[in-house]
This record gives C-alpha cells, sequence and structure tokens, in this order.
C-alpha cells in the first residue's frame, strides 16, 4: 500500500499500524487514526493455554504462531516478531492465506492465532472451539491503529476534506 502510495498509483489506503516502524517515510505521508484496538491471540480449546486468561511471552515457545495475510510478504511476521521482547528465541510463524485456513488450524490445535481484536468477530468468533487471550509482553503494547494514509502533496481537497473530518470525529 505505501509503495503504490508514494508512486501515486492510489489516492489514499488503510493500514494497520502496529507500532514504531523505521522503514515509513513519516515526512511523505498523512496519517489519520480511524480506529484503535489490541491484538490477542485465538486459542484453541484443545491446547492448555486455553485455561491462562493472559499469555506470557513464555508460553509461546514451542507452539506454532499463525497469522493471516493475503500477501506473499514477511511485513506481518516482522511485525508479529517485534511485538515479543526476547529476541534470543527462534518462533515458529506461518502465514496462512484465508481466514478459512486460519479458523480450521487454530481449531484444531495446529497453532495460535494471532488476530485483531475488534475485527475478528465477524470470522472467529462464531467458532465455539476457540478462546481469545491477551498477549502479555515486555517489549510492546499489544495494540494496532487502523489509519487512513495519503501522500501529503496529494491535491485532491476531498481526500483532505475527508481526512480533517475523520480526525474531527475521534
Amino acid at each position: 500500500m505505501l509503495a503504490d502510495l508514494s508512486l501515486s498509483k492510489v489516492d489514499c489506503g488503510f493500514i494497520n499500524n502496529y507500532g514504531e516502524y523505521h522503514f515509513i517515510n513519516r515526512s511523505l505521508f498523512n496519517f489519520v487514526d480511524v480506529y484503535e484496538n489490541e491484538m490477542v491471540l485465538a486459542i484453541s480449546r484443545l491446547n492448555p493455554l486455553s485455561e491462562k486468561t493472559l499469555i506470557t511471552e513464555n508460553d509461546l515457545i514451542g507452539n506454532q504462531l499463525l497469522y493471516y495475510s493475503t500477501e506473499v510478504s514477511d511485513y506481518m511476521r516482522e511485525t508479529f516478531l517485534e511485538t515479543i521482547g526476547n529476541e534470543n528465541i527462534q518462533h515458529s510463524i506461518k502465514r496462512v492465506s484465508s481466514i478459512e485456513q486460519l479458523m480450521i488450524e487454530c481449531s484444531l490445535g495446529s497453532g495460535l492465532a494471532y488476530v485483531t481484536k475488534g475485527l475478528y468477530e465477524r470470522s472467529l468468533s462464531c467458532d465455539p472451539n476457540l478462546v481469545f487471550r491477551k498477549i502479555l509482553s515486555t517489549k510492546e503494547r499489544q495494540n494496532y491503529i487502523m489509519q487512513l494514509v495519503y501522500r501529503k502533496d496529494n491535491p485532491s481537497l476531498a481526500l483532505k476534506k475527508f481526512g480533517l473530518n475523520l480526525q474531527s470525529t475521534d
């Protein structure tokens, strides 16, 4: 999305911001917060971790971690790793390309799914085999912010007005 915005292929886009990124040229873009919530783990009731109320970083050791992304990119994988405080541990992280695949693998106990609270309810909460737990991390907050992003030099008055209207509704 950011590459397409940089090349002026699109006027705006929505991204989920999971923290501070050093590779984004913030001087080029306007970011308007639209929605904020937290990241959680979906856990099969077959997994003993489903009995815990909070999941620690040590609980992740030895469990396959699943995340959903339609893009064949390491962006979400790297984002997930950035939220985990212990860089000395190698985690098994797997991308799945559909929500259905994520639900099935997680429900069957094949892994813990890293999901966006507030957005997952539409597809994952209907599965009675899953529970959702907060991640207690020593490194990062487990929040995300959905943001409208557009180039600062975009001449569209409608886009700028739209962005300002979103800001004023917070």
